[in-house]
């Protein structure tokens, strides 16, 4: 079987390629689409005494880089929780994420998530535009993590994943879980765990391992 990096599939009239990277990007609109990167997270697990090793922000970071450079993609819409909480956002943080900024010359745009409420404003020099609690571009929505009624809707919040088994063992890996009328998307950040989902029959779900994507059918 042929390993494949993304999967295409058509919701609302529209075409999305779901990406082994963690991301959907949008062609017809050269838009690529994440969820919940949770910046500062390491710093802000490291001020409640978990030892967390360095570089899963950076890591993160790179590889939406990446996603944006591969699909050619001109903006970028983060469906809520760009960042972790305020305690997060360390100096170190806001400079690094600065710096990667000037490195991104595309539009920003962030739906605003629970966690990104638990911070009063984002630094001006990450220049991100921020929509609450929804964001509409037809046929499609986008929302942290209510669906928006008479749109097909891109999530996000759950973080869903999902069981792959075989030979008597089992590994759970994020996944996309695509609905009649919603996707929810897994997050990007890596440090960041899966809720287990179980799709419903028709539904899809499209897991995630290692930059390569698995589509299953229920």
């Amino acid at each position: 079987m042929a390993r494949l990096t993304a999967y295409d599939l058509e919701v609302a009239g529209e075409h999305l390629s779901v990406r082994g990277d963690r991301s959907v990007f949008w062609p017809r609109v050269r838009t690529l689409v994440v969820a919940d990167l949770h910046v500062g997270k390491t710093e802000s697990l490291r001020g409640d005494g978990v030892a967390v090793p360095d570089g899963s922000m950076f890591d993160d970071l790179v590889r939406l880089s990446a996603a944006i450079e591969d699909t050619g993609a001109n903006r970028v819409i983060v469906i809520g929780d760009f960042v972790h909480d305020a305690r997060g956002l360390t100096p170190v943080v806001r400079a690094f994420v600065a710096r990667w900024r000037r490195t991104v010359p595309c539009r920003l745009d962030l739906v605003i998530g629970n966690h990104d409420r638990r911070v009063p404003t984002l630094p001006d020099e990450w220049e991100i535009v921020c929509h609450d609690p929804a964001l509409v571009e037809s046929p499609l929505a986008f929302s942290h993590d209510d669906p928006v009624r008479g749109r097909y809707t891109l999530l996000g919040h759950v973080h869903p994943s999902i069981r792959l088994s075989g030979g008597g063992d089992g590994v759970r890996v994020p996944c996309f879980h695509v609905g009649e009328r919603a996707m929810t998307l897994p997050a990007f950040s890596t440090l960041t765990a899966g809720a287990p989902v179980a799709p419903a029959r028709g539904e899809l779900a499209v897991a995630v391992v290692q930059g390569f994507v698995i589509p299953i059918v229920a």
